[in-house]
């Protein structure tokens, strides 16, 4: 009975171990995936800063876009000068859920910091790939688009 309860304890142990390896090894790659992933965003913000304020320097705007951070949420684009006004996102994948988060966040602005805006708002959703229901979404409401850069749209009020 000692000898099997010794070998089941000895079996306990290793088992332990070999979880607490697995373990490391599963914390390891996830680190991995996270700085992956904090890399895609931080490059994802710096690319659309910089294109969008390029696209906005060749329509006469001169505009530096950085990242808002409000108590309620962060806003990937921001900046306000003269009497334009850029809010925007960014994401790898541009959603119709993105946009109603981009919406939401332009209309408490509006109602709870109209300080932070101009007359002028121009919403702006930067991703590397737009999905179909956004676009055609897009189309219905007669927002500018990949085809339709350079046209500032007001947001409907």
């Amino acid at each position: 009975m000692r000898k099997e309860t010794t070998r089941i304890w000895e079996e306990i142990a290793w088992l332990r171990e070999d979880f607490n390896r697995m373990q490391k090894a599963i914390d390891a790659r996830l680190m991995r995936v996270e700085r992956t992933l904090e890399n895609l965003t931080i490059d994802i913000e710096g690319e659309a800063r910089s294109i969008v304020a390029y696209r906005l320097r060749q329509l006469g705007y001169e505009i530096e876009l950085e990242s808002l951070q409000l108590l309620e949420f962060e806003i990937n684009l921001y900046d306000a000068t003269g009497d334009l006004c850029v809010i925007g996102e960014c994401s790898v994948r541009a959603t119709p859920r993105l946009l109603k988060e981009l919406r939401r966040k332009y209309e408490f602005l509006r109602e709870a910091r109209p300080d932070l805006l101009r007359p002028r708002v121009l919403l702006v959703i930067y991703a590397f790939l737009a999905l179909p229901e956004l676009v055609e979404g897009r189309k219905t409401r007669g927002c500018a688009g990949p085809e339709g850069h350079g046209r500032l749209h007001a947001p409907p009020a």
